[in-house]
C-alpha cells in the first residue's frame, strides 16, 4: 500500500498495532479496519460456499507457481475452452512482468 494516509486509517497504528490486529474485532458489515477477525470473517463469507457449482476458489500462491495452469482453470471454471495458445496470451499478459 503506497498510500500512507489510506493505510493508516485502515490498519490499526501505534505501539500495540499488531495486538490491535490480532485481537480486535469487527462487527458485521463493518470492514473498514482491517483485523484478523475481519480477515476470517471475510473468508468465512465465501468458503461455506464453496460446493456450489457457480463458486470457484483460486489460491494466490497457486498462480505464481503456475500461472497458466490457473488462467486455464479459470477459463474452465467460466466455460471457456480455448486454444494452448490463447491460454499462453492471457497467462503472460497477466504475468507481473507484464504489469
Amino acid at each position: 500500500m503506497t498510500d500512507s494516509g489510506l493505510a493508516q486509517s485502515t490498519f490499526p497504528t501505534g505501539e500495540n498495532a499488531f495486538e490491535t490486529w490480532l485481537h480486535g474485532e469487527c462487527a458485521p458489515g463493518e470492514w473498514e479496519r482491517w483485523t484478523l477477525d475481519t480477515l476470517v470473517s471475510m473468508f468465512r463469507s465465501y468458503r461455506d460456499y464453496r460446493h456450489r457449482p457457480n463458486v470457484h476458489l483460486f489460491h494466490y500462491s497457486d498462480m505464481k507457481r503456475d500461472l497458466l495452469a490457473a488462467v486455464a482453470k479459470m477459463s474452465r471454471a467460466l466455460g471457456y475452452d480455448y486454444a494452448d495458445v490463447t491460454l499462453e496470451t492471457m497467462a503472460t499478459a497477466a504475468s507481473f512482468d507484464a504489469m
